[in-house]
């Protein structure tokens, strides 16, 4: 069986952020990914980047696999994909000075905030922090069960406790529970939250995002969505980044003019990446490699 790819930022999201480069003669949509660990830059496609195997499925007991939670995703990421062009398209009437009075539709809202949900929660850092608790769980079994009997747990008397399929099930689980309780809905949370729509009218400039999209800062208290002076910041697209502060219900829209502004933000959310940078723009990110990762 050929491995599944899935996405880990979403493929509609990835091409937000790119730009048209030639390559051999052939036009393609690609990005530029700065890795820290390595601190080279390359090139990448939206196609092929951000992906791991299986990622979002597992095994049933009749031997095939379970693809809900990708199903579930696909659902999530159509209607952002949906109120991204919309906020685009009123940001482009703005851009022209058009006298408009149109606002963003609710429905666009809830899709934008259940995908911010869910690009929290979904990236690497939080999914390896869920593997290794599980791990680190089935591994105290198995020292308790050899405690227990006074052997040696193996792999096949642990496998009849906590078969892998079942482990990789219950990871998945975890997944798409978290942030759906009644006493810190994440929803909800970030439902409270004024909004600000940063966006970009210059051709040359362009937001960045990372492998940690979205963003939490809280200068005075722990920064958890639930808190009203937490901020949320989250690049939704080259040209566009979305801002949850505070409660309230405003809506409204600012231009970020100058470039040092923009390499502001763009520092900003590099800071809280996990491992990589994604900008249409390569310049940009040797800049921000120059300034923060020398």
């Amino acid at each position: 069986m050929h491995n599944k790819k899935q996405h880990f930022l979403p493929k509609f999201y990835l091409k937000g952020f790119t730009s048209k480069h030639f390559f051999k003669g052939n036009e393609s949509e690609c990005f530029w990914v700065y890795d820290k660990v390595n601190k080279g830059i390359t090139k990448g496609s939206p196609e092929k980047d951000f992906t791991a195997s299986y990622y979002y499925s597992y095994i049933k007991p009749d031997g095939s696999y379970d693809h809900d939670l990708e199903k579930q995703l696909s659902k999530v990421e159509y209607n952002a994909s949906k109120a991204i062009k919309n906020i685009i398209r009123i940001i482009h009437k703005k851009i022209k000075n058009e006298s408009i009075s149109e606002i963003i539709s609710e429905e666009d809202l809830d899709a934008i905030i259940e995908f911010t949900v869910w690009q929290i929660k979904r990236v690497p850092s939080i999914v390896d922090l869920i593997n290794s608790k599980i791990d680190e769980f089935k591994n105290n079994l198995v020292d308790e069960y050899s405690f227990l009997y006074g052997v040696d747990a193996s792999n096949e008397m642990v496998n009849k406790v906590l078969h892998p399929d079942s482990i990789n099930k219950k990871k998945l689980d975890l997944i798409k529970e978290l942030g759906n309780d009644d006493m810190i809905n994440f929803f909800s949370a970030i439902k409270r939250k004024n909004i600000r729509i940063f966006y970009i009218s210059k051709n040359e400039f362009s937001f960045i995002t990372s492998d940690n999209p979205v963003i939490r800062i809280n200068n005075n208290e722990p920064n958890g969505l639930n808190i009203a002076s937490t901020r949320i910041f989250f690049p939704l697209h080259k040209k566009l980044l979305i801002l949850f502060y505070e409660h309230g219900k405003s809506i409204d829209f600012y231009k970020v003019a100058n470039y040092q502004e923009l390499l502001y933000i763009n520092k900003s959310i590099s800071l809280f990446c996990h491992q990589k940078l994604i900008s249409r723009d390569k310049e940009m990110l040797e800049t921000i490699r120059e300034e923060l990762y020398r």
